[in-house]
């Protein structure tokens, strides 16, 4: 048996690697900064750093990478025992594949956000234990002013589909 009790200790080095890569990549293939590497490498270096020194952002990304890692490897699997069934890109599957995958991710970000700011969010929910009532939070989770965001999500809905057709 192994002994891998010291993983979690690298979790706050990996989360950083991961972050610098993944802005440094952005960074270098937009050519946002111009194309110089290493004033890019710089800049996602100074960006993962900032990232690190926020405490709650490195558990989200932790909590978060394993289960976007789990639907990378699902959809790969997926999409091989498509191509082993002899299904082809035109059949329809991918763009309802992809919009599901992204549908998935996106809830997986929001659980995650839930699961690590959930002690921040609560005490500004009416309803819950840790809801210390002030006049601000009071107004803008009111039933008028929920109502009136949701017609508003409402109505924005139904003229883009109007517009575009």
């Amino acid at each position: 048996m192994v002994d891998v009790s010291f993983v979690p200790y690298f979790g706050p080095i990996l989360a950083y690697l991961l972050v610098a890569m993944v802005i440094g990549a952005v960074l270098l293939q937009t050519k946002l900064l111009g194309g110089g590497k290493g004033l890019a490498v710089f800049v996602a270096l100074v960006v993962a750093t900032i990232f690190i020194a926020a405490g709650g952002v490195v558990d989200f990304v932790l909590i978060a990478t394993p289960w976007i890692a789990a639907l990378i490897i699902s959809l790969f699997f997926l999409l091989l025992l498509f191509g082993f069934a002899g299904i082809k890109k035109d059949a329809g599957f991918g763009k309802g594949i992809g919009i599901a995958v992204v549908i998935i991710a996106v809830l997986i970000f929001l659980i995650s956000a839930f699961v690590v700011y959930s002690s921040v969010l609560t005490q500004y929910i009416p309803g819950t234990n840790a809801y210390v009532g002030n006049e601000a939070s009071e107004l803008f989770f009111s039933p008028r002013i929920i109502g009136a965001v949701l017609l508003l999500i409402v109505a924005g809905l139904a003229s883009w589909i109007v517009l575009k057709s």
